[in-house]
């Protein structure tokens, strides 16, 4: 078998790889997506507070 024999598949060869790796990957995120859902939903909620809590101690100070 020649090098160049040997090299004809490598372009097909490498696709497949990508193709499988990039398969896995967006299958591996998609099993995840309801934890980072929620996960997103906490941050959110959680901010939410932060500036509710905030604005009550900025309009609470105008009034000292």
């Amino acid at each position: 078998m020649s090098i160049v024999s040997a090299m004809d598949g490598v372009p097909d060869r490498m696709y497949s790889c990508g193709y499988y790796i990039g398969m896995g990957l967006a299958n591996g995120m998609r099993s995840t997506l309801g934890e980072v859902r929620s996960v997103a939903s906490q941050l959110a909620a959680a901010a939410e507070e932060a500036v509710i809590a905030k604005s009550k101690i900025g309009s609470h100070q105008k009034y000292l």
